[in-house]
């Protein structure tokens, strides 16, 4: 039974109007599919069945079947996935499920349906994938990539008019068939239980896709939600809030996932144990030690727990993605942004400043393509074995699979170079996983120690595959963030740095050493002095932060000027990765102006020099050193790059140099000032001079000497006000963070507080049923030695029985044979009288 909804309010006219704004956004972004588009997958369909009907009418007489009984077989295609909810993209797949009659097995699925579809012209890009959960066929098929699931079930031939939401279809089918059948009827379910509008729970889950996918957080495979958990997902907001429009259940669905407790399940409804298949069908109490992370349970027999493959690292990027996009959505709410801010692309690399990059290497591009299935199917355990050890704090894939072709010709190979080939003459396919290292650690961190699980499973689904050849192969590298190839920035589509103008305020917090890199960064700007400009400086930013993010190598036109410390939070990118993440822009033209800051990625150990430049007492640069930091900055940050992952990296160093004090200028003599009390807009920047301001007629005026004061004065007070209002900053994100602080103690305290209880709950249960348990076996001794004593009576009874029988029978005995004894005695007498007798 679904859950009472929290809200049953109609629209208003804001929100319908939001609506459409959303609607356009997405339509702009050119996701939506076309009639075009949906012709030709309805045509790919058709060409699919015909296809499959032809197929299945060879195997049938190969099989020893006539013609007529062979053109009686039939199967059936069913549809599911986002194709079948209405929200797939333009280039989307198609997933689909062919259920064949019983004399059709997995085997001939994977052998010759595979090689009739290789044969084809119109199909691209086949592989298979035999060792994942649920096998699937991966092709492209017309123009269309699509994923084939096969189901073998017990009937001679698959009638049209097949129902698979029926539970029984499911009695004694194998797994895989189970697990393949229940797409569809997943898919079927979360229809029937979504009591909002089709088009409004469409739109909402089209956004939500397409902000997982911007995000980072999308993809089943690599530890993150999928679209059948998004799906359940936006159900269930559309159960809570029924009449509520596309726009207002994306705002429910980050504010109330936001604040779900994810060790709850998330389910639909409630889905009864029918005990009709082999798979073990999840249940709070069959499975109250399910240690996994996030539980969002499919809503029809066996239920499962979709999202098993979610980590704890994958967890906690989904949950400051949650939190980042409900402020966001407020902000669209209350007019100060757009919804194109919510799905922003987030940079893959230049986040963490240490990866683990896994590679499979093939020498044919089909090989590519079998093979990258199984390798990308086991990096989730990769993922698990980082976690555990002791110097990560997390381990965080990268959700994209990053394809190369070779960039040499194999054919210029030697002889015994052509098996094993060098990456470089090789098909290959990249995973990326991004490490943050526990600063408090003392444990070296060491590849070949968590990667004995991956390997194992590795080996053991080569050994599985059909089509495996030796060349086939994998390796395990770790990479710094400086070593990551160029094209890979290309394809990952890196953001920008983020620029500042130079203005009072900026020169004023970069002399306090704040870097402050925000999400949109306001456009640059230039401040001149009369006809008099500075020259402009490249601007080199290393922090904590995962929004700002690029190559790390600085370029050899890009010139420096001064240094000082970078610190910021992290923002809504990504977890910052042990203490630095680097980014350089190239030099402004002459014309501009800015206050150039730079802080270094270099990891320095204890003693080491922390100068750029040249250095003073406590490794702070001296004014004097500022000069030559100019010159030798290209070259410095070149040479600066992360150690190597040989274990716990030590904290890197940052470092730079104080700005020289900022000398107030005067104002000319011939200005004239307004009327007294009045206050000059002086600009005092640490590379410009104030800009002369225009001529004002007055009334009074004053003498040279009040004119300075009064400029001295004014510039004190300004001072007074930013220092006032930069100590309110300060005080502001104090409080917030105290405010943080407490809110994560708060619940990591309610957390505690609810495994105890469920601890307590488990254990009393689990007394419960041992005291139920020994009652129940008290009773049954008791019965049983009642027997024991009853039966024990009855036989002494039948022996007691026995015994008189034998004592009246030898009793009977000893009397015949006293008579016949005394018989023979009167005889023997009588006898001897007669014989004496005769004698006398």
């Amino acid at each position: 039974m679904a859950q009472e909804p929290l809200s049953t309010e109609h629209p208003s006219l804001e929100q319908l109007m939001s609506t459409r704004k959303l609607e356009t956004c997405l339509k702009k972004e050119g996701i939506m599919e076309s009639t075009e588009g949906y012709e030709q997958r309805n045509r790919v369909l058709a060409n699919l069945n015909a296809f499959v009907k032809d197929w299945l009418y060879k195997y049938s007489l190969e099989h020893g079947k006539s013609p007529e009984a062979a053109q009686l077989i039939r199967a059936k295609i069913f549809t599911f996935g986002s194709f079948r909810l209405g929200v797939h993209s333009k280039n989307g797949d198609i997933d689909a499920l062919i259920c064949f009659p019983q004399s059709v097995t997995r085997a001939a699925f994977f052998s010759s349906f595979y090689d009739a579809l290789a044969q084809r012209d119109d199909v691209e890009d086949l592989h298979s994938a035999e060792s994942a959960a649920v096998p699937a066929i991966k092709l492209t098929f017309g123009g269309v990539e699509m994923d084939l699931l096969m189901a073998q079930l017990p009937a001679d031939s698959i009638a049209p008019s097949l129902d698979l939401s029926d539970d029984d279809i499911l009695r004694n089918l194998p797994e895989t068939c189970v697990r393949s059948i229940n797409g569809r009827r997943v898919t079927d379910k979360i229809l029937e239980l979504c009591p909002a509008a089709r088009e409004d729970f469409g739109l909402c889950l089209r956004t939500i896709k397409l902000w997982a996918k911007r995000r980072g957080i999308y993809g089943n495979a690599l530890c993150y939600v999928g679209g059948v958990h998004l799906a359940i997902l936006v159900a269930k907001i559309c159960q809570l809030f029924p009449y509520a429009t596309a726009s207002t259940l994306v705002e429910k669905f980050f504010w109330h996932y936001k604040r779900w407790d994810w060790a709850i399940p998330v389910e639909l409804q409630h889905v009864e144990d029918l005990g009709i298949t082999h798979i073990p069908h999840w249940s709070p109490i069959n499975n109250y030690h399910d240690m996994s992370v996030m539980k969002i349970l499919t809503p029809v027999y066996p239920s499962q727990n979709a999202s098993y493959t979610v980590t704890r690292s994958t967890l906690y990027r989904i949950k400051r993605e949650l939190d980042r996009a409900e402020s966001v959505v407020q902000k669209i709410a209350d007019g100060k942004a757009t919804w194109p801010r919510l799905w922003k692309q987030i940079p893959f690399f230049g986040v963490y400043s240490h990866y683990i990059c896994v590679q499979a290497l093939t020498n044919s591009e089909q090989d590519r393509t079998l093979y990258e299935g199984l390798v990308e199917s086991t990096v989730r355990n990769l993922v698990t074995s980082l976690e555990f050890h002791p110097a990560v704090t997390y381990a965080i894939p990268i959700p994209k699979a990053f394809r190369r072709s070779p960039e040499k010709d194999p054919s210029t190979l030697e002889d015994e170079d052509t098996h094993e080939r060098p990456p470089e003459y090789c098909w290959r396919t990249l995973w990326f996983i991004g490490l943050v290292f526990d600063p408090k650690a003392t444990e070296q961190l060491d590849i070949l120690t968590v990667m004995s699980d991956f390997e194992r499973r590795v080996r053991f689904k080569e050994s599985r595959m059909t089509r495996y050849d030796p060349s086939m192969r994998y390796t395990v590298d770790p990479m710094a963030r400086d070593e990551i190839p160029t094209w890979l920035h290309a394809e990952a589509k890196v953001a920008k740095p983020a620029k500042r103008r130079a203005t009072a305020q900026s020169a004023a917090a970069g002399a306090a050493g704040a870097a402050d890199v925000s999400e949109n960064p306001p456009k640059k700007s230039a401040t001149t002095t009369g006809a008099a400009t500075t020259a402009a400086a490249a601007t080199t930013t290393s922090s904590t932060t995962p929004a700002a993010t690029s190559d790390s190598t600085a370029s050899p036109a890009s010139t420096s000027t001064t240094a000082t410390t970078a610190t910021t939070p992290p923002s809504d990118g990504a977890v910052s990765a042990g203490n630095t993440t680097t980014t350089s822009t190239p030099a402004p033209p002459p014309a501009a102006t800015a206050a150039a800051v730079i802080a270094t990625n270099a990891q320095q150990s204890k003693g080491a020099s922390t100068a750029v430049g040249g250095s003073g007492e406590n490794g702070k640069q001296t004014p004097a050193a500022t000069a030559a930091t100019a010159s030798t900055a290209p070259s410095t940050a070149a040479t600066m790059t992360p150690a190597p992952i040989v274990g716990v990296l030590s904290k890197p160093a940052t470092m730079g140099v104080r700005r020289p004090p900022v000398k107030q200028q005067p104002p000319p003599a011939d200005l004239e000032v307004p009327e007294l009390g009045a206050e000059l807009d002086v600009v005092t920047t640490a590379a410009t001079t104030a800009q002369p301001l225009p001529k004002v007629s007055v009334k009074l005026h004053t003498s040279r000497s009040s004119r300075s004061r009064k400029s001295r004065s004014g510039s004190r007070d300004r001072e007074k006000r930013r220092s006032r209002e930069r100590e309110r900053r300060e005080r502001s994100r104090d409080k917030d963070r105290r405010d943080r602080d407490r809110d994560r103690d708060r619940d990591r305290d309610r957390d505690r507080d609810r495994e105890r209880d469920r601890d307590r709950d488990r254990d009393s249960n689990r007394r419960e049923r041992d005291k139920g348990r020994s009652s129940s076996d008290r009773d049954r001794g008791r019965d049983r030695n009642g027997e024991k004593r009853r039966e024990k009576d009855k036989e002494r009874d039948r022996e007691r029985e026995r015994e008189k029988r034998r004592d009246r029978e030898s009793g009977s005995e000893k009397e015949k044979t006293k008579e016949r004894s005394s018989r023979d005695r009167d005889r023997d007498r009588a006898s001897r009288d007669s014989r004496s007798s005769r004698r006398h």
